[in-house]
């Protein structure tokens, strides 16, 4: 059953005077469009946070550029695949790659060659290992540390 503040609360619209005032996020590790071009390297489920990112990016139409480096073991697998159209309409490029379909792993290399930009910032989401592997490979391939931002979880070795 739905209550008269839950009633209020769904009429709320974006952008409206009266609206609801939400702060934050804070922290490091978020994309509002500050950043020029954002760099979204996922593992598996490393995807769902990058997913707030890609409809913020639309829903708000922030100039900022996102690529997406996503792995999945198979397109099956591969999260929100049917919004990921709608990621493409609103600018963001998107770069699967399928591990159980003879797709190789992200490298370093890879994701910079995806990126084409010098002054991207990386964030990268995943499993212990591929999120370190790729932090060191883009630190040793010359990206300055404070431009390499991360998440990890587990050491799901098979992921990526």
């Amino acid at each position: 059953m739905v209550g008269a503040f839950s009633d209020r609360l769904g009429a709320l619209k974006p952008h409206e005077e009266g609206g609801l005032v939400v702060r934050g996020p804070f922290g490091k590790w978020i994309y509002d469009g500050s950043v020029p071009h954002a760099v979204l390297v996922a593992g598996g489920t490393g995807v769902t946070p990058f997913r707030a990112m890609c409809l913020l990016k639309r829903d708000m139409g922030l100039a900022g550029r996102i690529t997406v480096c996503s792995s999945a073991k198979t397109a099956a697998d591969e999260l929100y695949r049917d919004e990921r159209p709608q990621w493409a309409k609103a600018g963001v490029s998107l770069h699967p790659r399928y591990t159980r379909e003879g797709g190789a792993r992200w490298t370093a290399g890879d994701v910079i060659a995806a990126a084409a930009d010098p002054e991207a910032t990386y964030f990268l989401c995943g499993p212990n290992k591929m999120v370190q592997e790729l932090r060191e490979g883009l630190e040793a391939l010359g990206v300055p540390p404070e431009k390499v931002r991360t998440e990890k979880w587990g050491d799901y070795t098979d992921l990526f």
